[in-house]
């Protein structure tokens, strides 16, 4: 039984097709063509077909090498000169026990000078019709037309996307970007029997939801450091989750996923 979504054949040219992508240096998307930091405007290339704006960073598109491997971990390594102005050296580690796997990702930056780094990861999960979902969040962004930033609210204001005591996904098209998230999740599908347990580092401290529909078959809950956009958006990109990292510095995060039997009391509906 799939826990992510099945991955049937893995193909170098389509990653949007795998379990889960890793975000590296950046979640989402950026507008304007690139970011200002520092007196300095770095143009960023858009690096997705048919997506005005830069996604995901690169890391997910980008080779990279086996540097460990065991009957139940793997570590992966990658350097990447790009998309400038980044510059960095990621590691990626899976780690399976019992019936969790544990994802580690560190990235340090490699440029002269300091540069604003995100991490997040991006798992596709079923969505099936009964698929429940409880996590606990402050705030929430609402898109523009762009799938931009445009307004970010109390979470308390939109009761179906509320899932503090637990709730099935809204029908029809998601795309909602949560803060000031807890670190922790809980995905049901009763109709599974499957419970699935999220826990995630303080430093993953928003979670994005996406489907982009009923039909599709899946959903994406995905663990990241910063808000969408943060690069562009006001105050400044740390207020908005984005870590300053000088030359050599480190960033690193973890998020481990647990299955469990289903029960009633996991996931109850508010």
């Amino acid at each position: 039984m799939p826990i992510f979504r099945s991955c049937d054949s893995p193909a170098f040219d389509r990653p949007f097709e795998l379990a889960c992508i890793n975000l590296i240096p950046w979640s989402n998307r950026i507008s304007g063509g690139g970011f200002t930091f520092q007196g300095t405007y770095f143009p960023l290339q858009p690096n997705v077909p048919n997506q005005p704006c830069a996604v995901h960073g690169n890391a997910f598109s980008s080779r990279w090498s086996v540097l460990e491997a065991t009957k139940t971990s793997v570590v992966l390594t990658m350097t990447s000169f790009g998309p400038e102005p980044f510059r960095y050296h990621a590691r990626l580690r899976y780690t399976l026990r019992h019936s969790a796997m544990q994802m580690y990702v560190s990235v340090t930056n490699l440029s002269r000078f300091r540069l604003p780094y995100g991490i997040g990861f991006h798992p596709w999960l079923p969505r099936t019709p009964d698929t429940l979902l409880k996590a606990s969040a402050v705030s929430m962004w609402l898109p523009n037309e762009a799938m931009l930033p445009k307004q970010r609210v109390p979470v308390s204001m939109y009761p179906e996307w509320n899932f503090e005591g637990g709730a099935r996904l809204p029908r029809g098209f998601i795309s909602r970007w949560f803060d000031g998230w807890a670190g922790e999740a809980t995905i049901a599908w009763p109709s599974r029997n499957v419970t699935l347990r999220c826990q995630a580092s303080s430093e993953l401290a928003r979670f994005i939801l996406y489907s982009p529909s009923e039909d599709a078959g899946f959903f994406c809950f995905e663990p990241v450091s910063h808000a969408v956009d943060a690069h562009n958006l006001p105050p400044n990109p740390e207020f908005h989750g984005l870590r300053i990292l000088a030359p050599g510095a480190v960033m690193a995060a973890s998020c481990t996923f647990t299955v469990e039997r289903y029960q009633a009391t996991d996931c109850p509906l508010s």
